[in-house]
């Protein structure tokens, strides 16, 4: 959840496009953010969107997300977000 507008030209978050109805991915360990990297690159599935502050994004678990795909354009100093995420006891997370 953005704290703040956030354009498309500051660089958003991205989600591949269908990526929740492939299943379970191949993927590695990394030292980014989560640990984890998938190995398919998921071309051509990429998509961003402006967020006004107070939006909320919600996607599946196996939806194939990933920080900014591209750099801030605008030269503004932060993003500020609000990220959780959750599950039941009984599911995998």
């Amino acid at each position: 959840m953005p704290l703040s507008d956030t354009p498309l030209e500051q660089g958003c978050l991205t989600v591949a496009a269908g990526s929740h109805r492939d299943g379970v991915r191949d993927f590695r360990v990394t030292n980014g953010s989560g640990g984890l990297e998938v190995v398919d690159p998921l071309e051509d599935r990429w998509r961003a969107s402006s967020f006004a502050a107070g939006d909320v994004l919600m996607f599946h678990s196996l939806d194939g997300a990933q920080g900014a795909a591209e750099p801030d354009r605008t030269g503004s100093a932060s993003r500020w977000t609000r990220a959780t995420s959750g599950s039941a006891s009984r599911s995998p997370s």
